[in-house]
């Protein structure tokens, strides 16, 4: 049985981790990932 998952807020060290453990599991698929995105930064800056 395959669960989707949605991650809100998946920006920065913390969010890169939380999108990272559903993505190792073979039952979980990511169905939307969103993050707040600073203008002149990537979703993914520290």
């Amino acid at each position: 049985m395959t669960v989707r998952a949605a991650v809100a807020g998946a920006s920065g060290c913390a969010g890169r981790e939380i999108l990272r453990l559903p993505l190792s599991h073979p039952e979980v698929e990511i169905g939307a990932v969103t993050a707040h995105n600073i203008p002149g930064r990537g979703p993914y800056s520290s």
